[in-house]
């Protein structure tokens, strides 16, 4: 034994496989691989070929019992050994020819699946063409008709050979394929298909390179992205004429199909292709899988949602031949349905080119769509390869491996892409893919069930999965699978026809089969040579026998299971002898005290013992069971995973409150105005109550009773919350159960409220489309509802009724669904959650896309979102936004307190409340928007208005959207079905969270009562309730109890509460829980809101529910009833405070009451341990406190940092750099406030990752500069030819100084003011800049206020400046397309864009000789959201910027793309472009040009301004900002060309429209350019104005608070570096203070001619002035070559001449003489002479810190040491003893080799010798 132990110590281990980084990376890589070509090409023609929809049923039966079941199987072996293909046959050595022929088999299939990706790619790049090349026939082609011809060609009575085919075919085969037979021999490749060959695999190889890792983090693009696109095309293929007809084909049952033995094999071989089974790919993946994953659920989630993706494609593509059909006037789709290649490169293409609308953007769609998917189905292919590779070679580096594969595969596919190529790629799919397939699935089946044994996969699935294995996957493995798969491979073969090719590529592939299948044989024999035992019949056995190394990758894993296996094997006894067995030995010495070691968690629990722990195989092991509490009772339950806890939040949250209640509340406070006050209350009132309730609950695992331990006298709240969810309960069930009985009618043909019956007087139909001239008439929906549902009561003076038996059957079922989802307590219904939570999102998006396709939908959007602003000022408005808020979230009631407390204790539930409440008003939108567009249309249908419609509560879930079905004009069932299963799971989801509170408090107080009995107890409860509110009367008993009993008590309990948890427990110690909890600090805002601002909000509304009260309309009895219900469930606070007061022992009763308030005993968190560390903590604190108060310094007990005093602190800081002549400027650090570590330093901010400062740094360069000033300036000098000058100085002047101040920053790690610690005499510099940055953050958070103002003003039904305002005179409609006919007035008519802007928003006046003026209120009111939004994102720094950047870079380029394709389709657009980029070569000669072009650079990159510094200020020391800086100034420089081509696109159509020939005449410059002629143009579009006005200004918006933050930080991080001692969040709270009212100025009439002096003279010519200075110290004073040295200590790499010399020389003297060429240009602005006094006051006061800064450097070292003024002028120049990087250790490494190089240089002796070592000493 001691000598294997030494062995096992001693041997090296063998390398440690690849793990996917995340579970979801494997599940998402799997669907990425699994959803395929199988989908897109092969299942819709296999479908309809056999039965059409009658094949679903041997599809599903195949995908029942042969699909799930070996994709399970795969997935569980290959996760379990952790090998691939060919090496999991480990298990019986003798089979390993199975996986070796599975790899040529997929080697087969990996050869021909890149050319169709080639081929895909080409016509990808060919949909971009302004007219797509195959919809017309090309002049060679005979018998063509072109494919956008909408008509039948063919006659139907014509013979065969005079057909005439269609252009996308015949451009298919001559142009693309260049199609010949196979007897001419294949043919050469297509040059142009070769290159695209070439970019698939070069993709495929960037994205393989770093193998699993890489994969993973592209298969959230590959597996996700598709979809995005294939909802896209369900939608607009549901649109189309006809299309309805071709998805009825492609479904419509052929019963008789299901006889027929080929649709079944059709069906398993469909099974093969669709899944990727039996292909060794789906064993490769999970190989890579952390031992303990769910690989149960994966498979089933896989599985099932490709067959989902599967029909949806189905319904797509024979939605689109349905329409081919149609506009050809073919009466059968058979006609036009072709396979595979055919289907997707002639059919479909052919179908796109009849399409009216965007024929390019849908191709362009379909295309990706289907390179993505065939991208992700390659990946796998080749993973399996390279695993099998890698498994034999485990030592060769995965990226040569890789390499190796692409280049040899790309030389063989590239034979597919020959004339004959596609006849080739038949043959060997047919014998090289589809048969050996079959056949070695046999086998592997084989091997896995009987040969390895289904009884010990069984077991290896127990060991590692901890889960029992059913009879079902035993009976799949064992008998059904393997019968079916032999069954189909022998029809296979008696079918055998040969293929329509030459006889000798037939042979061929009968030969590539024989050797694939002859690889079982030859392993087999192999491995029975090979084996060690003697007799062949021992050898023979052994060969089939696993191998000694099979088991898991882990060894201590693998170890156990071997001896697990051996036990089993040798033992007699029964199965507790194992318990018994004697410990194993072990080197370690912890395994002597572990318990006896049979499982997974035994191993766990052992590994946890150890110094060097670690996971079984390298994962996250299966939880341990945690032991019975001391008093008996079990420990409480947790969420499987955290994802459930937020899912079930999300189900909780998300239900009738935003699908009934929130738009018709919305449109009666105000429109898109109530959003305001909504979003408000939202952010300071549900988001702080979200966040403390999910706080309570997880830190002390308590429901929403018993959490308040915390002050015993007030647990009478959590009884109240209590029984105020019992009233909820009773209702929210009815309210469910009515809509189940409108789901089962929405089956109903026609839908059974759509007509009336006879007996309804007064009755139209609801499915009458037009005006109803009698008003008296109600549509056949209400009496629906009514009469037939409820048989409603209009009074209840004579009783309530008794309840309907339909509803009572359809109540009963959902109490049976909600008692089944909570049957086994959370887990159980954290695993509904997935569905219940998810699936409502996509039954919502559906409707929100058919919403946006119906008549007169526009208008109950525009109706919803069109804001009264006068409603802001009324305080019912602000009323309804809080109950509101409390309805949406389920706050108050206990339920999140309840869902929280099965959290583990750090779960990150600060970012599951900031998700859920920015998701629920996400929803609530949306909803509104689905909602009111339907309203809409029913409007538009009927000739009556929006407002005149019933839109509250039940009348609009069950009166007004079932008329509105009613009316479509086609799948009313489809939508109505949809709409009521979306309300039912949503309405579920609610009702389970309810439910589980109740649960949840009486297991609290009863522990050892089963979840069961209480779960059925509450659901025969509620059932009984239920009956009540489905009689006749039971919707006015609902009114009732939901305002008695529900919300006012609501209002009430919530107060108490926040004066529980904030007042009595304390905000204090909350903050320190949370730091406990989540060690996280809780910032000033929680505590504000939580301290005051909360409870004052809810305070208000409370006193005004109760001012402003109202009965409602029953009789009183009723009334009586409600108050009765309000006091009952009040009355528990009083209860429960007397009787916990007079609990007490004290004697006097103000300390009994004191007492009362405290925490129990056993309060805390629910692990001993961890409230141990509570209560020691706490103790701790109260101390301190104690000794605070005798006048200690220090921190206080709330965790905030106390003013530091000129002590300790100091003195180390001052100790440190005892030598520094300029103590003085030392930066203090910041001490942290944990007060565990009191007295240690920490470092500056930092981004959380390299990617968030590479985004931000896009965020800011990339703003308004690229929108509206680089168009206006390339086409005023030059157009096209202005791209050289702005290249060349972009390529000399800006990427160098981008470069030069990205070093700077990060070197070390300083704003741009202490950067001048470099120099500090020239530290003026720092300063100007950052008062250029001051007057520019003044006026562009202006322009984004005007820009807000602008996208609001863009939701109006008209846009308010397409029109003219009657006070305008001399004004034209912007709407008006047309050319004005010329007159005397014509020539000084504006536009009313043009009048809107300077009128309406900006109120301009004439001049400034009368003042600037007062501010417009509404543009305060955008200036104050601007800030709001900025100072949001910029309280936590860097931090919260980065993660904000992702949103700010990325998002804008998803609008300008959309954008870019909406201009390319404008009429005229392409000759706006070409104004725009026609080059004027003469502009080069004119030194204007050059000198506009530098400014450019400078203004788009906005260099020189010190933001780029303090950015890269915030980077990890070796971060590589060369890469950075290149990428940013050329993305920069594509931006403003793409921004170029919209705007110049967009006024090519303004002018097309408006007959104007001289596009000069309508660009403009600026703000005139982006708030005058665009929104001219966009006035004009016929199609949707509002969303491209909405997109424009959305994208500005955005892309200026990417800038405004830049310019912020600069300012910020000056101050913290000279005052450390600030907090953050005052500096950020301070500086967006100041600009917010100096940004009011801007808002004035004469606020856009101020802005021009402050730019003029504030910001352009201080910038070139300090850019010329910075540059000079930067390059010449500190040097070229230290910069260089700098660079290279910090990144390792040299700096070649190129940048010396742009540095150096070409840099400066370029900025020089632009700054002299702009002096010399220089005229006084035209205002009043005061304004430009003013400018150059501050121009003056920036320019003065320069001899300002350098005289106090100067007069700080003459004060210090004893210098003369000459040597302390020039000492002031050079660098201070604290400069270097942020570490102390990497400065002091970097001042020692700079001292040493010092000390090796020789003293120049002249100018020319120090110009060559500042330049060009490249040693």
């Amino acid at each position: 034994h001691t000598n294997c132990v030494t062995i096992g110590i001693v041997s090296p281990a063998p390398p440690v496989r690849e793990k996917w980084t995340s579970n979801i990376e494997f599940t998402l890589s799997c669907i990425a691989y699994s959803v395929g070509f199988g989908n897109i090409w092969k299942f819709p023609y296999t479908a309809l070929d056999n039965g059409g929809g009658a094949f679903l049923i041997p599809y599903l039966v195949v995908l029942f019992v042969i699909g799930r079941p070996l994709y399970y199987l795969e997935m569980a072996m290959g996760q379990f050994c952790s090998r691939g293909c060919v090496k999991i046959y480990d298990m019986a050595p003798a089979m390993r020819g199975v996986g070796v022929g599975q790899s040529i088999a997929m080697v087969v299939a990996m050869s021909y699946y890149t050319p169709v990706l080639a081929i895909t790619l080409r016509y990808l790049l060919l949909s971009f063409s302004s007219e797509l090349p195959w919809s017309k026939c090309d002049h060679s082609w005979s018998r063509c008709i072109d494919s956008d011809f909408r008509g039948y060609a063919n006659a139907s009575d014509g013979l065969a050979e005079d057909r005439r085919n269609v252009s996308a075919e015949l451009y298919f085969t001559n142009t693309i394929m260049h199609r010949a037979p196979l007897e001419d021999g294949l043919g050469w490749p297509d040059g142009k298909l070769v290159l695209c060959l070439l970019v698939s695999w070069a993709i495929l190889v960037v994205i393989l390179i770093k193998g699993v890792r890489s994969t993973g983090k592209a298969a959230y693009f590959l597996a996700i992205f598709p979809y995005v696109i294939i909802f896209i095309l369900l939608a607009h293929s549901l649109s189309l004429d006809g299309s309805l007809e071709g998805i009825k084909f492609f479904l419509t049952p052929k019963w008789d199909s299901l006889f027929s033995a080929k649709v079944w094999m059709e069906a398993v071989t469909q099974c093969f292709f669709s899944l990727s089974i039996c292909f060794g790919g789906i064993i490769a993946y999970s190989s890579f899988n952390n031992f303990s994953n769910n690989v149960y659920r994966d498979a089933m989630i896989i599985s099932w949602l490709d067959t989902f993706t599967s029909i949806i494609v189905g319904c797509i593509v024979f939605g689109v031949l349905g329409n081919l059909a149609h506009v050809t006037h073919r009466s059968s789709i058979q006609d036009i349905v072709r396979e595979g290649p055919g289907l997707t490169f002639m059919a479909y293409p052919d179908a796109i080119a009849k399409f009216e609308y965007f024929p390019q953007l849908f191709s362009v769609l379909f295309f990706l769509m289907f390179f993505i998917v065939g991208i992700g189905s390659n990946l796998g292919a080749i993973t399996s390869v390279i695993t099998a590779i890698r498994d034999r070679c485990p030592t060769v580096e995965n990226w040569k491996i890789v390499v190796g594969v692409s280049v040899g595969m790309f030389c063989v596919s590239v034979v597919y892409l020959a004339p004959g190529g596609l006849d080739l790629l038949d043959v060997l799919d047919t014998y090289g893919a589809k048969y050996v397939t079959l056949t070695l699935a046999l086998f592997e089946i084989l091997t896995f069930a009987w040969i390895y044994g289904v009884d010990r996969v069984c077991r290896d699935i127990k060991f590692m999965l901890q889960i029992e294995t059913g009879l079902f996957w035993r009976t799949c493995w064992g008998i059904v699978a393997p019968l079916m798969v032999g069954l189909i491979l022998i029809v296979s073969f008696v079918d055998y026809v040969p293929l329509k090719v030459p006889e000798v590529y037939n042979v061929a592939g009968w030969i590539l089969y024989t050797f694939a299948i002859l690889q079982l044989p030859l392993w087999a024999g192999y491995a029975i040579l090979t084996q060690e035992e003697k007799g062949w019949k021992t050898a023979l056995t052994a060969a089939f026998q696993p191998s000694a190394s099979w088991g898991p990758e882990n060894e201590l894993t693998r170890e156990q299971y071997s001896k697990t296996e051996s036990k089993r094997r040798h033992s007699t006894a029964a199965p507790s002898q194992h318990s018994s067995s004697r410990q194993p030995q072990s080197n370690q010495s912890a395994a002597t005290s572990s318990p006896q070691l049979t499982t997974v968690d035994d191993i766990i629990n052992l590994q946890n013992t150890m110094t060097n722990s670690a996971t079984v195989g390298g994962c996250e092991a299966p939880e341990v069971p945690t032991p019975p509490k001391p008093d008996g009772t079990q420990p409480r339950e947790k969420w499987g995973r955290g994802i459930e806890f937020l899912l079930s939040c999300i189900a909780l949250s998300v239900g009738f409150g935003n699908i009934w209640r929130f738009p018709y509340t919305a449109m009666q406070n105000g429109g898109g105005a109530f959003l305001i006050p909504y979003l408000v209350v939202l952010f300071l009132v549900g988001r702080p109550l979200y966040y403390l309730e999910m706080v309570m609950g997880q830190f002390s695992s308590r429901g929403c009773i018993k959490v308040f331990d915390v002050a015993p006298a007030m647990r009478g709240v959590g009884v109240g919350q209590t029984l105020a969810l019992l009233l909820i309960l009773g209702y929210y069930a009815a309210v469910l159960s009515v809509s189940v009985r409108y789901f089962v009618a929405s089956f109903e043909s026609p839908l059974a409220w759509a007509r009336c019956e006879q007996e309804w007087s007064g009755c139209v139909d609801s499915e009458f489309k037009g005006r109803v001239q009698n008003a008296t008439l109600r549509p056949s929906a209400e009496f629906y509802f009514n009469r037939t549902v409820l048989h409603n009561f209009w009074t209840v003076d004579e009783g309530i009724g008794l309840p309907d038996w339909k509803l009572a059957i359809c109540l009963l079922f959902c109490w049976l669904c909600i008692t089944c989802i909570l049957i086994k307590g959370i887990r159980s219904s954290g695993k509904a959650s997935y569905f219940l939570a998810i699936f409502p999102y996509v039954i919502l998006l559906v409707l929100l896309v058919r919403t946006c396709t119906l008549d007169g939908a526009d208008q109950g959007i525009l109706y919803l979102m069109k804001p009264q602003w006068e409603k802001l000022l009324d305080v019912q408005v602000w009323y309804a936004a809080v109950t509101q808020c409390f309805f949406s979230l389920t706050i108050s009631l206990g339920s999140v307190i309840v869902f929280a407390s099965y959290n583990s204790f750090s779960n990150n539930i600060y970012r599951d409340a900031m998700i859920i409440s920015w998701l629920d008003t996400f929803t609530s939108i949306v909803s509104g928007i689905v909602v009111f567009g339907i309203v809409g249309n029913i409007a538009h249908i009927t000739g009556n208005r929006v407002e005149d419609m019933q839109l509250q509560g039940p009348q609009l879930t069950f009166i007004t959207y079932p008329d509105a079905i009613a009316k479509f004009d086609a799948a009313q069932n489809v939508f109505a079905v949809l709409f009521f299963l979306m309300f039912f799971l949503l309405g579920l989801g609610s009702n389970t969270g309810i439910v589980t509170t109740l649960v949840t408090a009486v297991r609290d107080r009863f522990p050892h009562l089963a979840n069961w009995k209480v779960v059925v107890m509450i659901a025969i409860y509620g059932f009984c309730c239920g009956l009540v509110y489905i009689t006749p009367g039971g919707l006015h008993v609902l009114d009732v109890v939901d305002k008695y009993g529900v919300t006012l008590t609501t209002l009430t309990l919530v107060m108490l509460e926040i004066v529980t948890f904030c007042w009595i427990y304390g905000i204090e110690q909350i903050g320190h829980d949370i730091r406990l909890m989540l060690n996280r600090k809780t910032g000033v805002f929680w505590r504000v809101c939580w301290s005051f601002v909360t409870f004052g909000i809810i305070g208000v509304i409370w006193v005004f529910s109760f001012i402003q009260y109202t009965p409602l309309p029953v009789p009183l009895g009723m009334t009586a009833f409600g108050w009765c219900l309000y006091a009952f469930v009040m009355s528990p606070v009083v209860i429960w405070a007397v009787h916990a007061v007079y609990q007490r022992k004290e004697s006097k009763i103000i300390n009994r009451i004191k007492a009362a308030c405290k925490p129990t005993p056993d309060w805390g968190p629910e692990d001993s341990t961890m409230r141990l560390r509570y209560r020691t903590e706490r103790a701790r604190r109260i101390e301190k406190n104690r000794s605070q108060r005798l006048g200690n310094l220090g921190y206080g007990a709330d965790g905030r940092e106390e003013p530091v005093q000129n002590g300790d602190d100091h003195k180390a800081a001052d100790s440190r750099s005892v030598a520094s002549p300029m103590n003085s400027s030392i930066t203090l650090q910041t001490i942290s406030d944990d007060t565990t570590k009191t007295g240690t330093t920490t470092t500056r901010d930092k981004w959380g990752r390299d990617i968030e400062f590479m985004l931000s740094c896009i965020a800011y360069s990339v703003g308004f500069g690229n929108i509206w000033k680089f168009p206006y300036t390339a086409l005023k000098h030059g157009g096209g030819a202005f791209l050289l000058p702005y290249l060349i100085v972009l390529f000399i002047v800006g990427r160098p100084i981008y470069y030069l101040e990205m070093i700077l920053g990060q070197f070390s790690s300083r704003g741009c003011v202490k950067l001048y610690d470099l120099a500090p005499a020239m530290r003026g510099i720092g300063v100007a800049q950052t008062i250029a940055m001051f007057v520019v953050m003044t006026y562009y958070a202006p322009v984004l206020a005007i820009t807000f103002r602008y996208f609001v003003a863009s939701f109006s039904s008209t846009l308010p400046w397409s029109e003219c305002n009657p006070d305008w005179v001399d004004c034209v409609n912007s709407s008006f397309v047309g050319k004005l006919e010329p007159t005397n007035t014509s020539a000084s008519l504006k536009s009313s864009a043009e009048l809107f802007f300077l009128k309406e928003v900006i109120h301009k006046a004439p001049s400034l000789d009368d003042g600037l003026g007062m501010p417009d209120w509404k543009l305060a009111l955008c200036l104050l959201f601007a800030w709001i939004v900025v100072a949001t994102i910029l309280v936590r720094g860097a931090k919260s910027t980065g993660k904000a950047s992702y949103f700010l870079a990325i998002f804008p380029y998803v609008i300008i793309l959309i954008l870019l394709l909406q201009t390319l389709l404008l009429d005229g657009a392409m000759q706006g472009i070409l104004y725009f980029i026609t080059p004027q070569w003469d502009k080069l000669l004119s030194i204007e040009v050059w000198y506009e072009a530098v400014t450019q650079c400078f203004f788009s990159l906005s260099v020189c301004y010190g933001g780029i510094i303090a950015y890269s200020s915030f980077n990890n020391f070796s971060n590589n900002v060369h890469r950075d800086a290149v990428i940013i100034s050329w993305l920069d420089t594509f931006t403003s060309i793409v921004a170029g081509c919209i705007v110049f696109g967009v006024i090519g159509n303004l002018a097309y429209v408006s007959g104007q020939p001289d596009i000069q005449k309508l660009a403009r410059d600026g703000a005139g350019l982006t708030f005058m002629t665009y929104p001219d143009a966009i006035a004009k579009f016929q199609f949707v104005p509002q969303l491209f006005a909405a997109l424009f200004f959305l994208m500005l918006f955005i892309v200026g608070v990417g800038s405004n933050l830049g310019v912020t930080t600069s300012i910020i991080t000056a101050i913290r570096d000279q005052r450390p001692q600030l907090r953050h969040w005052q500096v950020v709270l301070g500086t967006v203070t100041v600009g917010y009212f100096l940004g009011l100025l801007y808002l004035t009439p004469g606020g856009f001619d101020f802005l021009d002096v402050i730019d003029y003279y504030g910001a352009k010519y201080v910038t070139l002035t300090f850019a010329v200075l910075e540059l000079a110290t930067v390059a010449w004073i500190y040097g070229v070559d230290r910069i260089c040295r700098d660079i290279r200590f910090m990144l390792g790499i040299e700096t070649s001449l190129y940048w010396r010399v742009c540095w150096g020389l070409i840099a400066p003297a370029a900025t020089l003489l632009i700054l002299i060429f702009s002096f010399a240009d220089f005229e006084l602005q035209n205002v009043p002479m005061g304004y430009n006094v003013l400018g150059l006051f501050i121009y003056a006061i920036a320019l003065l810190q320069l001899p300002g800064w350098y005289a106090y450097a100067v007069w700080r070292r003459r004060t210090k040491q004893t210098e003369s003024l000459r040597k302390a002028a020039r000492n002031a120049l050079r660098p201070m003893e604290v400069w270097g990087p942020e570490s102390d250790t990497v400065r002091q490494q970097y001042r020692a080799e700079e001292e040493q190089y010092q000390a090796g240089q020789p003293i120049e002796s002249n100018t020319a010798q120090r110009i060559r070592k500042r330049m060009f000493n490249m040693d």
